[in-house]
C-alpha cells in the first residue's frame, strides 16, 4: 500500500526510500471456506549507512613537511563529499588534501562523509591519530685554545648543532650554559666558571633555552668538547 517506500514483486520486497512500508494480504474464499480476514504487516525503512576505511594513523617528527593524503575508502558507490577537522590544530591541520604538522603532540583527524542523498543515507565518520614527535638536536661545544694569563679565562663559547631549528625558531639562536671539567690529568671540578690554570678541560653545553618558539617541540642533547 506504500509504493513510494517499497514495491512487491512476487514474494520479493524492494525498499525504495526511507519511511514505513505497509503490506496488506488478502485470501479469497471458496465453496468450502469464507474469505480470510485481511492481514497487515509494516516495516520501518531507515537510512542506509556508508562504511569508511583506509584512513591510517600518521607518525611524524616536528619540522617534517606536510603530506598529501587520500580520502577514505567508501563501502558503497554513493556520491557525496568529505570534510576534515582536527582536534588539535597546534599539532596537525588539514588544508584541502594536505596534512600539515605544526607542533609536537597528538591530534585526531576526523573525516566526515556527507552523502548527496541525505534523505536516504546517513553521514559517516572515521578518524586517524597523528603523532608528531619532538625534533632532536644535539649541541656540541666548539674547541677552544687559550693562553695562560694567571686569571680566570674569558671564553666566548660557540657551538654546532646536529640539525637546524624549524622555521622562524631559527631566527634567534638559543642560549646555552657551559661547564668546564678537568681532563687528561688536570684537576678541576666541574664548574660553570672558566678555569685559570694550564691544562686540558672538557666544555659541555647545557640548559639550552629557546629565545623564539616552543621548547616542547624539541629535545636537546649536548656533546662535550675539549
Amino acid at each position: 500500500t506504500t509504493v513510494g517506500v517499497c514495491t512487491l514483486t512476487g514474494s520479493t520486497f524492494t525498499f525504495l526510500t526511507t519511511g514505513t512500508c505497509t503490506v496488506k494480504a488478502d485470501q479469497a474464499g471458496n465453496s468450502t471456506y469464507s474469505a480470510a480476514p485481511q492481514a497487515t504487516q509494516s516495516w520501518t525503512v531507515g537510512k542506509g549507512s556508508v562504511t569508511l576505511s583506509n584512513f591510517a594513523d600518521v607518525t611524524k617528527t616536528f619540522g617534517d613537511s606536510g603530506i598529501t593524503f587520500t580520502a577514505p575508502t567508501k563501502s558503497a558507490s554513493v556520491t557525496g563529499s568529505f570534510s576534515y577537522t582536527s582536534s588539535n590544530t597546534g599539532v596537525a591541520s588539514v588544508s584541502g588534501s594536505t596534512l600539515n604538522f605544526s607542533g609536537a603532540g597528538t591530534a585526531t583527524i576526523t573525516a566526515t562523509f556527507t552523502p548527496g542523498d541525505t534523505s536516504n543515507y546517513s553521514t559517516s565518520t572515521i578518524t586517524m591519530t597523528v603523532t608528531v614527535s619532538p625534533r632532536t638536536i644535539r649541541f656540541t661545544a666548539n674547541d677552544q685554545s687559550k693562553t695562560y694569563t694567571g686569571s680566570t679565562l674569558s671564553i666566548t663559547n660557540t657551538y654546532s648543532m646536529s640539525t637546524t631549528l624549524v622555521g622562524a625558531d631559527g631566527n634567534s639562536p638559543p642560549t646555552l650554559t657551559y661547564s668546564y671539567l678537568g681532563i687528561s690529568g688536570t684537576t678541576y671540578t666541574s664548574s660553570t666558571t672558566a678555569p685559570t690554570n694550564v691544562g686540558s678541560y672538557s666544555i659541555t653545553p647545557s640548559s639550552a633555552v629557546l629565545t623564539q618558539g616552543n621548547a616542547n617541540n624539541y629535545i636537546f642533547y649536548s656533546t662535550l668538547s675539549c
